[in-house]
Protein backbone atom coordinates (compact mmCIF):
# COMPACT_ATOMS: atom_id res chain seq x y z
CA UNK A 1 0.00 0.00 0.00
CA UNK A 2 1.05 3.27 -1.11
CA UNK A 3 2.01 5.60 2.46
CA UNK A 4 0.70 8.86 1.90
CA UNK A 5 2.44 11.91 3.46
CA UNK A 6 0.40 15.06 4.88
CA UNK A 7 1.12 18.46 5.38
CA UNK A 8 1.91 19.66 8.51
CA UNK A 9 -1.40 21.34 10.21
CA UNK A 10 0.30 24.45 11.29
CA UNK A 11 3.00 25.91 10.27
CA UNK A 12 5.38 27.98 12.10
CA UNK A 13 8.04 30.68 11.34
CA UNK A 14 10.73 28.28 11.36
CA UNK A 15 8.99 25.73 8.85
CA UNK A 16 10.06 25.64 4.88
CA UNK A 17 7.05 27.33 2.90
CA UNK A 18 5.88 29.36 5.98
CA UNK A 19 6.66 32.88 3.82
CA UNK A 20 5.10 31.69 0.95
CA UNK A 21 1.97 30.75 2.71
CA UNK A 22 2.13 34.25 4.58
CA UNK A 23 2.77 36.27 1.37
CA UNK A 24 0.16 34.07 -0.80
CA UNK A 25 -2.64 34.13 1.70
CA UNK A 26 -1.98 36.42 4.14
CA UNK A 27 0.10 38.85 2.35
CA UNK A 28 -0.10 41.76 5.05
CA UNK A 29 -0.29 39.29 8.71
CA UNK A 30 2.20 40.07 10.41
CA UNK A 31 3.84 37.93 12.72
CA UNK A 32 5.53 39.05 16.46
CA UNK A 33 7.03 36.78 18.93
CA UNK A 34 4.91 36.57 22.30
CA UNK A 35 8.41 38.37 23.69
CA UNK A 36 7.30 41.55 21.65
CA UNK A 37 4.17 42.09 23.63
CA UNK A 38 4.15 43.28 27.07
CA UNK A 39 3.86 40.89 29.89
CA UNK A 40 1.37 43.05 31.28
CA UNK A 41 -1.23 42.43 27.79
CA UNK A 42 -0.61 38.64 28.19
CA UNK A 43 -1.41 38.59 31.92
CA UNK A 44 -4.50 40.45 30.85
CA UNK A 45 -5.19 37.74 28.41
CA UNK A 46 -5.01 34.77 31.32
CA UNK A 47 -7.13 37.05 33.99
CA UNK A 48 -9.63 37.10 30.83
CA UNK A 49 -9.98 33.45 30.11
CA UNK A 50 -10.20 33.08 33.76
CA UNK A 51 -13.04 35.11 34.27
CA UNK A 52 -14.95 33.82 31.81
CA UNK A 53 -14.40 30.23 32.69
CA UNK A 54 -15.86 31.46 36.17
CA UNK A 55 -18.86 33.30 34.71
CA UNK A 56 -20.02 30.07 32.39
CA UNK A 57 -19.79 32.41 29.76
CA UNK A 58 -18.19 29.35 27.46
CA UNK A 59 -20.92 27.34 25.41
CA UNK A 60 -20.48 24.30 23.32
CA UNK A 61 -21.66 24.18 19.95
CA UNK A 62 -24.08 21.15 19.32
CA UNK A 63 -24.23 19.55 16.17
CA UNK A 64 -26.19 17.30 13.87
CA UNK A 65 -23.50 15.82 11.40
CA UNK A 66 -24.98 14.29 8.34
CA UNK A 67 -28.29 14.41 9.35
CA UNK A 68 -27.66 12.23 12.34
CA UNK A 69 -28.09 12.68 16.53
CA UNK A 70 -27.27 15.64 18.02
CA UNK A 71 -23.99 15.53 19.68
CA UNK A 72 -21.92 18.55 21.41
CA UNK A 73 -18.52 19.58 19.69
CA UNK A 74 -15.29 18.97 21.47
CA UNK A 75 -14.82 23.11 21.32
CA UNK A 76 -16.34 25.64 23.31
CA UNK A 77 -16.83 29.04 22.31
CA UNK A 78 -17.64 32.47 23.56
CA UNK A 79 -18.49 35.79 21.57
CA UNK A 80 -18.05 39.40 22.85
CA UNK A 81 -18.11 42.58 21.40
CA UNK A 82 -19.84 45.68 20.74
CA UNK A 83 -23.68 45.69 22.38
CA UNK A 84 -25.78 44.14 19.89
CA UNK A 85 -23.33 42.70 17.38
CA UNK A 86 -24.08 38.87 16.30
CA UNK A 87 -21.89 36.55 14.52
CA UNK A 88 -23.26 33.76 12.41
CA UNK A 89 -21.38 30.64 12.78
CA UNK A 90 -22.70 27.05 11.32
CA UNK A 91 -25.97 28.59 10.48
CA UNK A 92 -26.56 29.37 13.95
CA UNK A 93 -26.56 33.07 14.86
CA UNK A 94 -24.58 34.03 17.87
CA UNK A 95 -25.12 37.25 20.07
CA UNK A 96 -22.25 38.73 21.36
CA UNK A 97 -22.02 39.44 25.51
CA UNK A 98 -21.22 43.23 25.40
CA UNK A 99 -17.67 44.41 26.38
CA UNK A 100 -19.27 47.89 27.61
CA UNK A 101 -22.14 49.15 28.51
CA UNK A 102 -25.35 49.81 26.22
CA UNK A 103 -26.97 52.19 28.58
CA UNK A 104 -29.40 49.30 30.01
CA UNK A 105 -26.54 46.74 31.78
CA UNK A 106 -23.26 46.95 32.85
CA UNK A 107 -20.84 44.58 30.96
CA UNK A 108 -19.71 41.22 33.02
CA UNK A 109 -16.30 41.81 34.48
CA UNK A 110 -14.50 39.32 32.36
CA UNK A 111 -16.03 41.08 29.36
CA UNK A 112 -14.94 44.37 30.33
CA UNK A 113 -11.50 42.66 30.02
CA UNK A 114 -11.97 41.37 26.46
CA UNK A 115 -12.86 44.82 25.83
CA UNK A 116 -9.59 46.59 27.12
CA UNK A 117 -7.56 43.87 25.57
CA UNK A 118 -9.38 45.04 22.21
CA UNK A 119 -8.30 48.50 22.85
CA UNK A 120 -4.49 47.45 22.95
CA UNK A 121 -4.99 44.95 20.43
CA UNK A 122 -6.40 48.49 18.02
CA UNK A 123 -3.56 50.64 19.09
CA UNK A 124 -0.94 47.82 18.55
CA UNK A 125 -2.68 47.40 15.01
CA UNK A 126 -2.26 51.48 14.26
CA UNK A 127 1.31 50.92 15.57
CA UNK A 128 2.14 48.62 13.19
CA UNK A 129 0.25 50.43 10.26
CA UNK A 130 1.93 53.42 11.10
CA UNK A 131 5.69 52.00 11.02
CA UNK A 132 4.42 50.31 7.86
CA UNK A 133 4.64 53.71 6.20
CA UNK A 134 2.42 52.28 3.66
CA UNK A 135 -0.81 54.35 2.25
CA UNK A 136 -3.00 51.40 3.12
CA UNK A 137 -6.61 52.91 3.56
CA UNK A 138 -9.16 50.94 6.01
CA UNK A 139 -10.05 50.35 9.93
CA UNK A 140 -8.25 48.62 12.37
CA UNK A 141 -10.71 48.67 14.82
CA UNK A 142 -12.19 45.25 15.69
CA UNK A 143 -15.90 45.19 17.06
CA UNK A 144 -16.18 41.60 18.09
CA UNK A 145 -14.00 38.97 19.06
CA UNK A 146 -14.89 35.52 18.69
CA UNK A 147 -12.85 32.75 21.42
CA UNK A 148 -12.56 29.57 21.20
CA UNK A 149 -11.47 26.73 23.92
CA UNK A 150 -11.07 23.46 23.43
CA UNK A 151 -10.31 21.12 26.62
CA UNK A 152 -8.72 17.41 26.63
CA UNK A 153 -11.15 14.75 26.24
CA UNK A 154 -10.20 13.08 29.17
CA UNK A 155 -11.11 15.86 31.59
CA UNK A 156 -14.91 16.51 30.49
CA UNK A 157 -16.63 12.79 30.29
CA UNK A 158 -19.64 14.66 29.20
CA UNK A 159 -17.62 15.17 26.04
CA UNK A 160 -17.11 11.80 24.40
CA UNK A 161 -18.33 10.90 21.11
CA UNK A 162 -21.60 9.50 21.72
CA UNK A 163 -25.08 11.46 20.95
CA UNK A 164 -26.50 14.07 23.83
CA UNK A 165 -28.24 11.94 26.88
Amino acid sequence: RKQETMAPVFLSEEDDGFEDARQGAYRDFVVESAAALPESLHEGYRRAFRQLRKDGLFRHDVVQAGGKVLSKTFVRRTLVGEPGITYKYLGLRIFAHPWRGDGSAAPTKACALVGQLNEALKARTKALLEEDGSRRSGSCDFNLTLINEMEAMENDPALRQSPLG
